[in-house]
């Protein structure tokens, strides 16, 4: 659940638990309340949905049965993510050891009929190969609603789980019955020019300092009957973001809220 007032993530439901103070604004809250008018979201266990996949569905039989081939692309042809040296270089990449994850978020029309839209969280085993990837999606959240999700909200939970499980992994079962850990690496996170700015908390590409890797400011320019912004070559190159500079710019917009 989340605050209607807000939209600060306020956590699971809990029938027993009815009423209570938002932790952001202090306003009183009732859980059903926010049932009933929307304000939650769906979470699934990453943690179950790879103890089925690995168990019940045979996936980590043939994980390990693949294990010995990934990363082994033939001659300086990079053709896939396991072939990248980055990857293939650490043997804790290796399966069973680790299972290597990409996300991918981005919304998708409900209705023609209805402005809401779905957003979900989901994720495909790079170990796994090419043709089997697409079989064995992962469904890790769900947003519904009229509005783009509140990505800090949304995403609260989910990188609880994904932290949790980079450092405890996940346990399962080899089909002989051998009890086995998993460290879990999302090491690729995919998505279009719309959901890549909620992610990284920037403008979008159509608004001021839109650009994901520099601070050029852009121009807005008539196009039709509206306008685009567009970002002219100068004179000279604008400041390249950096990880530190963004980590500043969170900080301080967090401040001035």
């Amino acid at each position: 659940m989340y605050c209607s007032g807000c939209a600060k993530f306020i956590g699971k439901y809990d029938s027993c638990s009815k009423q209570f103070v938002c932790p952001e604004c202090e306003t009183m809250l009732d859980a059903d309340d926010l049932i009933k008018s929307g304000c939650f979201f769906l979470m699934y266990s990453l943690e179950k949905s790879l103890q089925e996949l690995l168990q019940l569905h045979r996936i980590g039989k043939l994980l390990l049965d693949e294990s010995e081939n990934v990363g082994n692309s033939d001659g300086p042809v990079i053709t896939d993510i396991c072939d990248g040296s980055q990857f293939s270089g650490k043997d804790e990449n290796k399966f069973p050891a680790s299972v290597s994850l990409t996300a991918n978020i981005d919304g998708v029309p409900v209705f023609k009929s209805s402005n809401k839209s779905l957003w979900p969280v989901y994720y495909v085993i790079n170990n796994l190969p090419l043709t089997e990837r697409r079989k064995h999606i992962i469904l890790h959240g769900l947003w519904l609603g009229a509005n783009k999700p509140n990505m800090n909200t949304f995403l609260t939970p989910i990188t609880e789980e994904l932290a949790n499980l980079k450092e405890n992994g996940v346990m399962w079962s080899m089909p002989s019955g051998a009890a086995v850990k998993t460290t879990v690496n999302l090491d690729l996170v995919v998505a279009d020019s719309v959901a890549r700015p909620l992610l990284q908390n920037f403008k979008q590409f159509n608004g001021k300092y839109g650009c994901g890797f520099c601070l050029h400011e852009g121009v807005s320019v008539v196009k039709g009957q509206g306008n685009v912004r567009t970002y002219p070559v100068q004179s000279s190159l604008a400041q390249l973001r950096t990880h530190c500079s963004c980590c500043s710019l969170q900080r301080k917009h967090k401040l001035l809220g």
